[in-house]
């Protein structure tokens, strides 16, 4: 159950999450007459209740897309500015901002944000602990039991009892325009210290806040129908005969299915174990990735994926990627003529936050099996937290 779970979670994001900021306007530069400057200090207003709050020692701002927040051009609510010495207040008709300008970071010594939640008034400072918080999402619910998450705690979310949520998007990677068919490719923030905070100032309000959340990072579109049907997905060693007498019997049983998920051994696992299997050069075990089919099993893949079609059912193949593209892979040969990659010896690593590995993965490996009748791919559980390139993505 729980690896169905974070199938469907996967599928949905691949599904809708380029559909959904593709159809929604986005502009990253807020109107001027919504930004406050001070100092090193900007603060932008986006609604009455969010405001960004940024400080920078070089006194240059970002104005581009980041990974999360990607539209800041909003209607200008209403609110007010009054400078005095070094102080800057903002004051909107839930919200007031001071700013002391010392010329240091921002701290509990010279930014605060009062929040009038009805007759109650709420204080925020940075570094304050959000007790309050309804969390929100984890990484993985591998290994997850009850509350013990395995994977760690659940992460801050936009809903708290605290009256406020905080997300700080200062390391955060870029989305920098280019001229590539992507149009935009993640970039490094630029050197040198910056603070790049984002406060919702909701109270208990938890449906505007959601709803404002996604004027700022796009909307998500309704999915697919065939989504909210019957899912089958089991870590199983399943032939494409073995399929077959599956469906037969769903459908005998008047179960409406609508997505057939095939785990792993879709590809070649090389008698993969659980423990002590062989490792390859990156440490993972060896069979875990793997892009070429099994032909014990599956003797012939399209064949397989037409009598998928005629049962009008949609079918994703299970991914773990982070051992790269390997020199037994079938597609290997297209791979590393596409890709330019010189010695022809070696495994590629997994580098899809480079556009021109990207393009060559989904130009060789990815796109001739869609071509062939796979509809969408389970990314599952194995690559790093992090990057091995770009730090920090």
């Amino acid at each position: 159950m729980k690896r169905f779970i974070h199938a469907i979670f996967v599928a949905l994001l691949a599904i809708c999450g380029q559909q959904a900021r593709a159809a929604t306007p986005q502009n990253p530069k807020a109107d001027d007459k919504a930004v406050v400057t001070a100092g090193n200090a900007r603060f932008t207003v986006l609604t009455p209740r969010m405001i960004r709050m940024e400080w920078s020692a070089d006194g240059k701002f970002e104005d581009r897309k980041t990974l999360t927040f990607v539209n800041r051009n909003l209607d200008v609510p209403k609110f007010k500015v009054s400078k005095k010495g070094d102080r800057t207040t903002v004051t909107t008709d839930f919200l007031t901002l001071r700013y002391d300008n010392d010329g240091k970071m921002f701290s509990d010594r010279n930014l605060e944000v009062r929040i009038r939640n009805g007759k109650k008034t709420t204080l925020w400072k940075p570094g304050m602990e959000d007790d309050g918080n309804l969390l929100g999402t984890c990484r993985t619910l591998d290994g997850a039991d009850g509350y013990d998450m395995h994977s760690g705690p659940l992460e801050q979310g936009l809903l708290s009892r605290s009256g406020w949520a905080l997300v700080d998007d200062s390391k955060n990677h870029i989305l920098a325009p280019d001229d590539s068919h992507w149009k935009e490719w993640v970039a490094m923030r630029p050197d040198g210290a910056r603070q790049d905070y984002y406060l919702f100032a909701y109270g208990n309000d938890y449906k505007q806040a959601l709803a404002d959340y996604q004027k700022v990072a796009g909307k998500a579109p309704l999915p697919p129908k065939y989504t909210f049907g019957y899912w089958w997905s089991r870590y199983w060693q399943y032939s494409d005969n073995e399929f077959k007498d599956l469906v037969d019997k769903i459908k005998s049983m008047d179960i409406p299915i609508d997505v057939l998920i095939v785990d792993m051994d879709w590809h070649d696992t090389f008698g993969l174990k659980s423990r002590n299997s062989a490792r390859d050069e990156y440490g993972q075990r060896i069979g875990w990735t793997g892009y070429t089919w099994q032909k014990e099993l599956f003797p012939n893949p399209s064949n397989f994926l037409r009598w998928v079609k005629k049962e009008n059912l949609k079918t994703a193949l299970n991914l773990h990627p982070a051992s790269g593209i390997q020199p037994y892979e079938a597609s290997y040969k297209d791979f590393v003529k596409d890709y330019e990659w010189s010695d022809t010896t070696k495994s590629v690593p997994f580098h899809i936050d480079e556009a021109k590995w990207a393009d060559s993965y989904f130009n060789t490996v990815l796109g001739p099996m869609e071509k062939e009748g796979v509809d969408f791919w389970w990314l599952d559980w194995q690559q790093w937290k992090e990057s091995k390139f770009p730090p920090g993505l």
